[in-house]
């Protein structure tokens, strides 16, 4: 496993770690109210989502033909961005 690919699968676990956390706040809300703000769905349902991109992407990183500079350049720029 290079250096890039960690950072992609690190980052994937950290938001699915952000997902379930958001879960638990949004489920704590629903107790109260039985609806929830959407900025706390929104949060929720992105870490779900994007998580298996960079998984995916850590894989797709194993067969790409970029010299070790540019993967580590872009596996940082892409969990920044998500």
């Amino acid at each position: 496993m290079t250096t890039p690919q960690a950072i992609l699968i690190i980052g994937g676990l950290v938001l699915l770690f952000v997902g379930a956390i958001t879960g638990i706040f949004m489920s704590v809300e629903r107790m109260n109210q039985p609806t929830n703000q959407k900025y706390l769905r929104s949060a929720h349902l992105a870490g779900y989502g994007q998580a298996p991109i960079l998984v995916a992407l850590a894989f797709a990183i194993g067969f790409s033909g970029m010299s070790g500079a540019y993967d580590l350049w872009t596996a940082w720029v892409v969990v920044a961005g998500a």
